[in-house]
């Protein structure tokens, strides 16, 4: 077997939390023993001993069955690489610290989704943060939907707006004035579902935040009536507003 020095990091990620949780065990045992032993009992040897090494624990290691293992520690001050145990079963040479692994077995997945995740989440960052939606493209929702034009648009207060006639398809199916919950008709702000509906125009626009509500005609077309969902001007805000009726 000839290991390979990229794949270090890789090994002292499946070794090292095990012989650090062993140094640990090992350092907090010895802590509970000293604490409970009488002072005058505590040996010179007890008192002079120090926490395991690197070298120790990947002893361990290779006590425990395996041929050899090598780990790299980053404490923020420096780094400190150690190996043990052999580099070929059939030589005995040693292991070295620069030597390397080839990747295998359960290693060759790890190594492929740590891989993917180092390339895709920050890609998937950019993606998230330049993403603009398209105001020409309906809300993914089946169903007929209109787009509301700023030109249709009359102001019912700095951050509510109503338009009729436009939505006269849909006139038949809205609310019977308030109190009236009948209309399936949804809003939309981009593609941001607004809500609640069926609210009355006094929320609207003292409340906003996204409410609206949609009347069926009396003579000149159905009406809806709404507020942006930060409460800005639908009229100048530069978002697009879209009415959808689910099939």
């Amino acid at each position: 077997m000839r290991p390979h020095p990229r794949s270090i990091i890789l090994a002292a990620a499946l070794i090292v939390p095990a012989a650090a949780f062993t140094a640990a065990c090992g350092h907090s045992g010895n802590t509970a023993a000293t604490a409970a032993a009488p002072a005058g009992a505590i040996s010179a040897n007890a008192t002079t001993a120090t926490r395991p090494t690197l070298a120790t624990e990947l002893g361990k290691v290779v006590a425990a069955g395996s041929p050899g293992a090598i780990a790299l520690v980053n404490d923020g001050r420096k780094v400190r690489v150690s190996a043990a145990g052999v580099a070929d079963t059939s030589g005995r040479r040693a292991l070295r610290p620069a030597d390397r692994f080839r990747a295998g077995s359960i290693t060759k997945s790890f190594v492929a989704t740590v891989a993917l995740f180092a390339v895709y989440l920050p890609l998937a960052q950019v993606l998230k943060a330049s993403y603009v939606p398209d105001p020409n493209r309906p809300p993914p929702l089946a169903g007929s939907s209109i787009r509301i034009n700023p030109s249709d648009m009359v102001a019912h207060s700095p951050s509510a707006a109503t338009v009729r006639d436009v939505i006269g398809m849909f006139e038949y199916v809205g609310d019977a004035g308030e109190g009236s919950n009948v209309s399936p008709v949804l809003m939309f702000e981009n593609s941001t579902q607004l809500g609640p509906a069926h609210s009355s125009v006094a929320d609207i626009v003292n409340e906003g935040q996204g409410r609206y509500r949609h009347d069926r005609g009396r003579g000149y077309g159905a009406w809806i009536t709404w507020s942006s969902s930060d409460n800005s001007n639908p009229m100048t805000n530069g978002r697009t507003y879209w009415v959808v009726k689910p099939y």
